[in-house]
């Protein structure tokens, strides 16, 4: 077994506020042949920590619980135009990973998004709406080439 951790600054610019700060962990750890547990970034803020199973790297299965948040813009067209939302989510995913040569992979998750909050502001900064909302379910997939 090995065990990797890490530690990082991460700094994203947010729609009308201030750029956010946040800590970046890292922890990658080779239980067995079979299990590995490790945290996962992600394209939006957040991150997962995910227990991967399976020892053929070509094809691994996989259990993950994370905290997704993403900001927004509303539409022009919409009667808050250019206001901002902003959605935050705990996922709780199965999938599975795919190794599609030595720098490429496809990633497949199914699950439910549970403790949703949904916040609303108009072009001013005040609150239009703050509402938590059902579990919802989830589907998504990432594929990363890298070259």
């Amino acid at each position: 077994d090995t065990f990797k951790a890490g530690l990082g600054v991460g700094v994203q610019s947010e729609i009308e506020q201030d750029a956010s700060v946040f800590p970046i962990i890292t922890l990658d750890w080779q239980i067995n042949e079979r299990f590995q547990l490790m945290t996962r970034g992600a394209p939006y803020q957040g991150g997962e920590l995910a227990l991967l199973v399976g020892s053929d790297p070509a094809f691994r299965g996989s259990f993950s619980v994370g905290y997704e948040r993403r900001r927004f813009r509303l539409a022009a067209s919409s009667p808050d135009s250019n206001g901002v939302g902003e959605m935050t989510s705990v996922p709780i995913l199965v999938g599975a990973d795919f190794r599609l040569g030595t720098e490429s992979s496809l990633s497949l998750q199914g699950g439910i998004a549970v403790r949703g909050r949904l916040e609303l502001d108009n072009a001013h900064g005040s609150d239009l709406r703050r509402e938590a909302f059902d579990t919802a379910g989830l589907i998504r997939g990432m594929l990363r080439i890298a070259f």
